[in-house]
Order: structure tokens, then C-alpha cells, then sequence
């Protein structure tokens, strides 16, 4: 069974749980529960914007503020192509600091206490078993239609090959920090919309 709170960015997850198990003797693949009612989670989205998220979030307020953004499709494109790989880096760190990671023992809590990678792939030392259900491969097929994978071009294919072909010209590179990924989407945006006469 899955867990997740009513947020709306869980009912594709819910509805497909749902339907890979509706063949399944169990009455429930997917618990609904108010996020407050898991103190473990909350405290993780806490930390993960503290220490994760809100620089980025600063960095975009302050380019809307300061007029350098628009929330046009070119500015979200860029904006993209500019931080997108440096964003997902740190979610990847993010993820990988809390799977490898010590839970302790909660007081007046049922919940297992360790790393949660070794929780995954061995339940059987927390006295508990592997609870993933064979599902149909039609099914799966299915449900690869409701969703978009990733692809290695992270924004408008089009104004990927611009952004691209800018960055040879003016011999730039991918950026490595905030601060690059800051300097080069400025400097993009100037030159497309200049390409365009937008600007």
C-alpha cells in the first residue's frame, strides 16, 4: 500500500495504483491521509526547502521582481535549459542524503527504525517482507500513456537548438553553479529576445 496526502500532485499516483491493483485481492493499493498526521514528512519538506529549495526559489522571485522574468514560454524555456540540470543534481543529493540516512526509533511509534535504502531492499531484517505486486504488462503499457517521461532536452526542442547554437557563438558553457546558470539565462534572454525583436 502506498501512502500520500491529498495534495493534488498525488491523484495520477493514487488512480494508477489503483488501477494496477483492481485484479488484486486487496482492497486498498492507496491510503489517503492528511500530511499532518505524518510528523516524519513534514519534517522532511521543512528541511528539503531549507536546505534544498529555497535558494532556487529566491533566485527565481528575484528575477520576476527585477522584471527579468515573465512567465513567457521563452522565459520558462530558458529558464530551463539554464537551471534544470543543476536543480535536478541537487534533488538527486536530496534524495540520496535521506535514502542512505539514519530514521531513529520514534516514542509511541510502530514505524522501523534505520536506512530506508536497506529498509527497501531488505525487509526481511526489519521483520517485515517485499510488498511490490506483479502487475500486467498491458497495464503498464497503459499507464506509460498518462505520463511524460523525461528527455535529455529539457525545454522546446526548437529553442533548445537556438539556445544551443547561441552558446557556441558566444563561446559559453553549461554552468556548474547558481551563480553561472544566473548569468547565462540573463544572457540568453537578451539574445533571443533580441533574435526575436522582443526586447
Amino acid at each position: 500500500m502506498m501512502r500520500g496526502d491529498f495534495g493534488t500532485e498525488n491523484v495520477l499516483i493514487k488512480d494508477m495504483q489503483n488501477w494496477f491493483k483492481r485484479h488484486s485481492d486487496h482492497d486498498t493499493s492507496y491510503l489517503e491521509v492528511a500530511s499532518t498526521q505524518n510528523q516524519r514528512i513534514e519534517g522532511w519538506w521543512s528541511d528539503l526547502r531549507r536546505q534544498h529549495i529555497q535558494h532556487w526559489m529566491d533566485i527565481f522571485k528575484n528575477l520576476q521582481e527585477n522584471g527579468e522574468f515573465s512567465a513567457s514560454d521563452i522565459d520558462k524555456n530558458i529558464l530551463r535549459f539554464c537551471f534544470m540540470a543543476l536543480i535536478q543534481t541537487e534533488m538527486d543529493l536530496a534524495v540520496s542524503m535521506w535514502n542512505g540516512h539514519s530514521i531513529r526509533q520514534s516514542r509511541n511509534s510502530n514505524a522501523p527504525k534505520g536506512q530506508p535504502n536497506r529498509m527497501f531492499n531488505y525487509p526481511e531484517l526489519w521483520g517485515s517482507r517485499n510488498f511490490i505486486c506483479d502487475v500486467h504488462q498491458d497495464d503498464i503499457n497503459v499507464a506509460r500513456t498518462q505520463v511524460t517521461f523525461r528527455t535529455p532536452v529539457c525545454c522546446d526542442p526548437d529553442l533548445y537548438d537556438i539556445l544551443i547554437g547561441v552558446m557556441a557563438d558566444d563561446s559559453l558553457s553549461y554552468p556548474n553553479t547558481s551563480d553561472e546558470a544566473l548569468a547565462l539565462y540573463r544572457h540568453l534572454r537578451r539574445r533571443v529576445l533580441r533574435m526575436f525583436n522582443m526586447q
